[in-house]
């Protein structure tokens, strides 16, 4: 409660001061500044620069205020030559100027009296540190994507490259693959220990985050990323649903020269080391092959005008793969089952040998690019079709055959964007994209149950196993930009609606948990739980955002970044809608001397809701459908009464259900971090930081109304 009403006066001040409002970090652009001096360190007001993309001739042009200071607000990401032309000085120029994507280039200028040279042409490059940049953020650059290996040509691997970023799971990266596409329980990786399903993950400025499990949707070939950007701490007011971290990512633009690329990735076992295990048994090596060819290119339609850039790749995996299951406890487990355990266990046995898995995935993205005076049109078609084939279902290494399995994801995303530069100091740029996910998934057992023997084996159906879904989003959004002195405003809105058509089977199989292999030959269950009725749903939730930041700078070595974010998520009628959803943002970096950075910030995140949460309560309400679950010698008794197989429901048992909770509130989380940074060298900083998460709240959306049976 303090949280919020803190909240509500920062919210009534931050509206009631003297300022224009702005960003530090933007999704797709960067800005440039600096102030101009003459050879005597005196400031050049009036002074007009231009800034002219090297690859596609666009220019923007800002002029230098009374106190010498020029600044280009979103800067869309490229090269660049700086040029200034003023009467009683020689012309500058600045060929090879990069604009990188959230960041503010400092580039002060010197402009040499007329007469003492013909033209001046400079080759500075600013330093690697940013004084203004109140967010804790690392840079995947375009030089790193193309040269540093990945594994699967997966990108977003990249992310483990950021301090604070950690796998979320051994199951995170879907088996051996590490595939983008897959439907994986969340995103794969945490910021700082949160929940793998709270970061965003956006493409070009529009979100690219599977509501139903917190996982990356559309997946890009590399051939099509230029660069993106990782922010761990201090996520500005125009970003929400995210109580975790960020990735911000930006495709590649046609020029006006053309260029491609063709190429083929692969692998193959020779060149593995062969495993010890397979070496003593005389075994030779496990079986992989992947091989993926793609191809990029793009260029002029016409010159100075439209553009394109297309990419695609095709990728083939098969493999070998085995479940490390102990052979005592396979042995153990194959013979209780041949004496006749479970009699009806569709299972009979454990797979001994080393069993195929495979992949086929296409990715396939295309984009258009329109310069038409003060406009900037963008458009983008992406693709994505995969298939797994042994590995579904984050499979673990404990997953017998009969507990993985395959499927089938297929992605289609259209976007589009203008950016219109009204004048140097006013932009305004509206986003749109429409976008489709189809996710298929079967068990290698079609029947079930799942038998889970803890920490050693798991056989038959997957828990959640057999299960169809399709998710359709819609999503507009538009931000004006307003740069005045020493602010710099940014506000927008958006809106995003989200439909979602599932038939989740999670349980439908049923599941025995057993505590050892003794318990199992014993039938001996821990737990029995099954669900039953109609796993069929159709929901959808709609979201809508409002922010404002300034970008203010009172003094020249300190930068303050203050802003605000309202949400509300309007879900299904059965779960209470939460309007209490204010997000202050707070943000200071201070520059003492040139080579130290001080930075420091505060925030509240409102988390997105999963659909996954959502749909279990809506489905599993007692009316389309209940679960019934028991312990101990009720489920002992179960599995000895059925001999492992489906069980119908028991009339004696009263259902279990899940319900909406009546007090449920958007989750969020409250961050305070603090960083200092230095420059080493010309290339080199080195920067330490810390990060507190002082309050998690909400986690919860539904209740499960318990019917339980444990023996008397």
């Amino acid at each position: 409660m303090f949280l919020r009403i803190a909240s509500a006066w920062i919210l009534l001040g931050l509206i009631i001061a003297p300022s224009s409002y702005g960003m530090q970090n933007s999704a797709t652009t960067g800005t440039l500044a600096g102030t101009i001096r003459d050879v005597s360190g005196a400031v050049v007001p009036g002074v007009m620069v231009t800034a002219r993309s090297v690859t596609t001739n666009q220019t923007r042009r800002a002029s230098s205020g009374d106190d010498g200071t020029y600044r280009f607000v979103a800067l869309p990401v490229g090269n660049y030559e700086l040029r200034i032309e003023v009467p009683g000085f020689d012309p500058y120029v600045n060929p090879t100027l990069t604009i990188n994507l959230g960041r503010t280039i400092l580039l002060d200028i010197t402009l040499n009296p007329a007469g003492v040279t013909q033209i001046v042409t400079v080759t500075d490059q600013p330093p690697p540190i940013d004084p203004t940049a109140t967010a804790t953020t690392t840079t995947i650059d375009p030089e790193r994507i193309e040269e540093l290996p990945v594994n699967s040509r997966n990108y977003l691997e990249f992310t483990l490259l950021a301090p604070g970023v950690a796998p979320s799971n051994p199951q995170s990266t879907a088996g051996a693959r590490g595939q983008a596409g897959s439907p994986l329980a969340d995103s794969g990786f945490t910021f700082g220990g949160l929940r793998p399903r709270s970061n965003s993950i956006a493409i070009d400025g529009l979100d690219n985050t599977d509501e139903t499990t917190g996982s990356a949707r559309v997946a890009l070939s590399p051939e099509i990323v230029r660069e993106f950007q990782i922010i761990n701490n201090g996520i500005s007011a125009e970003s929400g649903g995210a109580a975790g971290g960020a990735i911000n990512v930006v495709t590649k633009t046609g020029t006006n020269d053309f260029h491609g690329d063709a190429f083929v990735f692969a692998q193959n076992e020779i060149f593995n080391a062969r495993e010890s295990v397979t070496a003593k048994a005389g075994v030779g090596r496990p079986l992989f092959h992947r091989y993926q060819p793609g191809f990029s290119l793009g260029g002029p339609i016409q010159h100075d005008r439209l553009f394109f850039y297309v990419a695609a790749e095709q990728e083939h995996l098969l493999a070998d793969s085995a479940a490390d299951i102990s052979r005592s406890a396979r042995e153990r487990i194959n013979g209780g089952l041949a004496s006749g355990l479970a009699p009806s266990l569709p299972v009979r046995s454990l797979q001994t040998e080393r069993f195929r898995i495979g992949a086929d995935e296409t990715e396939a993205a295309g984009k258009m690019t329109y310069l038409a005076g003060r406009h900037t049109v963008n458009s983008r078609f992406a693709f994505t079709n995969s298939r797994l084939r042994g590995e579904a279902f984050n499979t673990e290494e404990l997953n017998d055959i009969s507990s993985r399995g395959t499927s089938y994801t297929k992605d289609y995303q259209l976007t589009a964007s203008d950016m219109m530069v009204v004048s140097p100091g006013l932009i305004n740029e509206i986003r749109f994209q429409a976008s489709t996910r189809r996710a298929l998934s079967n068990g290698g057992d079609r029947l079930g149950p799942e038998v889970d023997i803890v920490g050693i084996a798991r056989l038959g159906r997957p828990y959640d196993g057999d299960t169809a879904r399709r998710e359709n989003r819609v999503q507009v959004l538009d931000n004006i930009i307003i740069e005045r002195g020493h602010h710099e405003l940014k506000a927008g809105i958006t809106v995003n609606h989200v439909q979602l058509l599932s038939e989740m089977r999670d349980g439908f199989g049923g599941l025995f948990i057993f505590r050892t292999v003794d318990d199992f030959l014993a039938a001996r269950a821990a737990e029995w739980r099954q669900a039953f009725g109609t796993a069929g749903t159709q929901l959808s939730t709609t979201s809508f955002g409002a922010f404002v930041q300034d970008r203010y700078q009172p003094i020249g070595s300190l930068t303050l970044n203050l802003g605000a974010r309202y949400d509300i998520e309007r879900l299904p009628q059965s779960f209470r809608t939460d309007y209490r959803n204010i997000s202050p943002r707070i943000g200071l970096a201070w520059n003492p001397s040139s080579p130290w950075v001080l930075r420091t910030g505060f925030g509240l995140y409102y988390d997105r809701i999963p659909l996954a949460f959502l749909n279990r309560a809506i489905q599993k309400d007692g009316s389309r459908a209940f679960e019934q679950v028991a312990s101990d010698e009720v489920a002992s008794s179960i599995f000895s009464t059925i001999g492992g197989h489906v069980a119908s429901p028991f009339s004696t048992f009263a259902p279990s259900i899940f319900r909406a909770d009546p007090a449920f509130v958007t989750p969020y989380s409250a961050q305070a971090n603090a960083s200092v940074e230095r420059l080493i060298s010309k290339d080199v900083t080195a920067r330490a930081r810390g990060r507190i998460i002082s309050s998690l709240a909400g986690y919860t959306c539904c209740v499960r109304a318990t019917s339980i049976l444990f023996p008397h």
